[in-house]
């Protein structure tokens, strides 16, 4: 159940985070940022079955992120071209922006770039997939790891492949988020370790090395930059060191919750949250494009209130469409039917 509720704190983080980066917070935002993307990925590899072979495994994550990442854009494309109806823009320019934009796949930060009619290439001012760009790179991140996995030079390679996504990064950018995706490597293949070499049964950990741990969080969420949407540790591997130590402490903090309060209904809906991580996401990416959810929390209040306000009204947004997507996924389909979304 513990790692349930350390999804679920993840995902909580994820939309604080975002919001706290809309509005310009950008310490604050690194608080979240600094553990909740490659504690996500950590415990994504965690959960990768050992059981099925590649080829298997290749349909399955196709079948549970593809399928949704598609299903999401299709939505946020049909939403984005109605809006341009409705005020008297050109919905077929909408229409096919927001297709290229969805193809491109690129995160936050990197840009969606197309060659114009005389060949130059420049940036489509419509944006990016943005947060997206996780499930993208999340499925190709998980087939590297899957396949390294138990060969010799596995560690080896999943340690080139982090590199190069993170060093080329700094210099260009490549399409589909080919590069998170190699990036990524390290933290997923880092969850497959956690779970073969049993780590997060050692929930009880010296003092000193507590300190430590925390000592290294703290620099990162003071100093660092740990944004894996474009590649970038602004400290480097203090701030990788500042993220594994941040999501042992998460951890280590929602394990002493759970043998508390597991059992409570703050446990339980945390858990809920926890095993529906994966809508949550996805109702909170289609909300965050199409929604005007800040700019309408500014009309009703100012400065970090309508910061707590937007997060508030999202939060309440993403668990409801969630719970409601559920219900009626469970009326018409069995789980074995629809299970795109499950761990």
């Amino acid at each position: 159940m513990s790692l349930d509720l350390c999804k679920g704190v993840c995902i909580i983080g994820v939309i604080a985070g975002h919001v706290l980066q809309q509005a310009g917070c950008g310490r604050a935002m690194q608080v979240f940022y600094s553990f909740h993307m490659p504690m996500l990925f950590m415990l994504s590899g965690y959960f990768i079955s050992g059981r099925k072979t590649w080829q298997e495994f290749a349909l399955s994550r196709a079948r549970r992120l593809l399928v949704p990442y598609a299903v999401c854009c299709g939505i946020v494309i049909a939403g984005k071209s109605i809006v341009a109806a409705v005020k008297g823009r050109d919905w077929f320019a909408a229409f096919t922006e927001w297709l290229y934009i969805s193809f491109y796949g690129s995160g936050a930060g990197q840009g969606t770039w197309i060659f114009d009619s005389s060949g130059v290439l420049h940036r489509l001012s419509g944006g990016e997939i943005g947060m997206f760009w996780f499930l993208l790179a999340l499925f190709y991140g998980s087939l590297v790891v899957k396949w390294c996995w138990q060969k010799r030079w596995g560690a080896w390679v999943i340690a080139a492949c982090s590199l190069l996504g993170i060093i080329s990064s700094q210099y260009f950018y490549v399409p589909f988020s080919i590069q998170n995706g190699l990036a990524v490597t390290f933290w997923i293949f880092a969850g497959m370790l956690i779970r073969e070499k049993g780590l997060w049964r050692y929930a009880k950990i010296a003092p000193l090395t507590l300190l430590m741990l925390a000592v290294s969080w703290l620099i990162s969420i003071f100093w660092g930059e740990t944004h894996l949407y474009r590649n970038y540790y602004g400290l480097g591997v203090v701030d990788v060191i500042g993220a594994l130590s941040g999501s042992w402490l998460v951890f280590l903090l929602v394990n002493k919750f759970s043998e508390q309060y597991g059992s409570s209904s703050a446990g339980k809906v945390l858990a809920w949250i926890g095993c529906n991580t994966m809508m949550i996401y996805c109702v909170h990416f289609m909300a965050w494009n199409l929604l005007p959810t800040f700019r309408l929390a500014k009309k009703f209040a100012d400065g970090m209130v309508a910061v707590a306000l937007n997060f508030l009204v999202i939060s309440i947004l993403c668990l409801f469409c969630t719970y409601i997507f559920i219900h009626v996924r469970e009326y018409f389909f069995t789980r074995s039917d629809l299970n795109v979304f499950k761990r």
